[in-house]
């Protein structure tokens, strides 16, 4: 009799819960435990009080923050991010925008105070270092920009250039700017108080040393400079563009 009933009241319950949904449900439910697991072995968090994590998207790679009132602040999107982030010093904001796409671990690491590091909406990196070690500098990079793979954004230098006389510094470095819809290309290296205009293109292995702020322009060498004008890019690969224009 308890068995009759038993499936009296399953069968009644699937009428109203089809079985299709209640294991589509449980499908869903075991891989979000699965992904999520696999992201805790992935990412690795060593994060002092006194600091903020305002992740809409998950982690997957290593965050280390020491020191106080650093901010770490990811904006929704799609995959995990292997952003491997290392911060020793105060008052430290790094954002990542909405939909940022990382293909391969990059690496930023803050050894200063008051830095501002931002990664626009949209945009694609693959591989790289990024480097602040002065107070109060900045790495900005806009939106719809892509980075090929081994691409190095240095705010500063190794060691400090100084006047033999006067003792002082000559080599502060402030900022990296890279504008909107800007391509750099593999192996490229971008160093101290630079900035790049939107929708350039950084030609492979360039070094870039000094300010470009012409739009459009394609910018290659070492050190780059500007080899033609009134050029942009579009994502599409080469044969993909020709069929659609």
């Amino acid at each position: 009799m308890i068995t009759l009933l038993l499936l009296k009241i399953a069968r009644s319950f699937t009428f109203l819960v089809p079985v299709s949904r209640i294991r589509k449900t449980l499908r869903k439910d075991f891989s979000q435990k699965i992904e999520y697991s696999k992201l805790k072995r992935r990412a690795k968090f060593s994060v002092k009080k006194g600091n903020i994590l305002a992740l809409e998207r998950p982690a997957a790679a290593k965050i280390h923050v020491h020191g106080k009132n650093n901010k770490i602040i990811f904006k929704q999107g799609k995959t995990p991010l292997p952003l491997e982030i290392s911060i020793t010093g105060n008052g430290n904001t790094t954002e990542v925008g909405e939909n940022v796409h990382i293909e391969n671990e990059v690496s930023l690491k803050i050894i200063a105070d008051n830095t501002f590091t931002q990664i626009g909406d949209r945009t694609a990196l693959n591989r790289g270092d990024f480097y602040l070690a002065e107070d109060d500098s900045r790495i900005l990079i806009g939106t719809d920009c892509l980075f090929s793979w081994n691409v190095d954004l240095w705010c500063t230098d190794g060691h400090s250039i100084i006047h033999p006389e006067s003792r002082i510094r000559t080599n502060k470095g402030m900022f990296i700017e890279i504008g909107d819809h800007v391509w750099i290309g593999k192996d490229t290296r971008i160093g101290k108080n630079v900035k790049i205009a939107s929708g350039c293109i950084v030609g492979w292995a360039s070094i870039v040393t000094r300010s470009f702020e012409e739009e459009n322009c394609i910018i290659a060498g070492v050190p780059a400079k500007i080899v033609k004008r009134d050029r942009t890019w579009d994502v599409a690969m080469p044969n993909d563009y020709d069929r659609n224009h």
